[in-house]
C-alpha cells in the first residue's frame, strides 16, 4: 500500500537504489530499481568489463532523485501515482525486445 512516510527515513533509505521506493509502498518500482542496479553491477563484475560499471551511478542517481522527488510532492500528486515495474512484457514487446 502506497503510504507517504517520513521524509528523513525516505532519504536515508534512498541511498540504496529501490529501498526508499519500497519504504513508501512502491514495491514494484523499488524491486525494479534494486534488481537493475545489482544486475548491472554483478554483470560488470563477472565479465570484468569496467565500462558497463559506469551505468551503476546513472541508475543510482536516477533512483535516488526519483524517490526524493516523489516524497516531496504534495499529497494529491503523491497518492495519484501508481506502482509499476520498470520493465514489463508490454514495454519489451513495444521495443521489440524478447
Amino acid at each position: 500500500m502506497i503510504t507517504k512516510r517520513s521524509k528523513f527515513w525516505t532519504i536515508v533509505f534512498a541511498f540504496l537504489p529501490g529501498a526508499g521506493h519500497m519504504y513508501n509502498g512502491f514495491l514494484k518500482l523499488g524491486v525494479s530499481f534494486m534488481g537493475l542496479f545489482f544486475a548491472v553491477w554483478t554483470f560488470a563484475s563477472a565479465i570484468n568489463i569496467g565500462a558497463i560499471a559506469y551505468l551503476t551511478p546513472v541508475i543510482w542517481f536516477y533512483a535516488f532523485f526519483d524517490c526524493v522527488n516523489r516524497i516531496f510532492q504534495d499529497d494529491e500528486e503523491f497518492y495519484s501515482q501508481e506502482d509499476y515495474y520498470l520493465f514489463t512484457r508490454e514495454k519489451l514487446e513495444k521495443w521489440n525486445i524478447d
